[in-house]
């Protein structure tokens, strides 16, 4: 068995932290929007909730509305 050597000299202090990308600001009249349970308002200017919210936030989204489902 090996023990890997790890030379501290080498690594840079000076660099700040990775930061997450900020998200997009949504209005309170785009959440409005969001907030109701069909697209059609979305699809009659052609955008979908992925386009506004971004995957990650869409995956979510879709995972709290089938696990309120279960919670009836």
């Amino acid at each position: 068995m090996t023990t890997a050597y790890l030379d501290s000299s080498t690594i840079s202090r000076d660099r700040a932290p990775a930061k997450a990308p900020a998200k997009p600001a949504v209005s309170a009249a785009l959440r409005a929007i969001l907030a109701r349970k069909d697209d059609r308002l979305l699809r009659d200017v052609g955008l979908t909730r992925e386009d506004i919210l971004g995957p990650e936030e869409t995956y979510r989204a879709e995972q709290r509305r089938m696990r309120d489902t279960w919670n009836l």
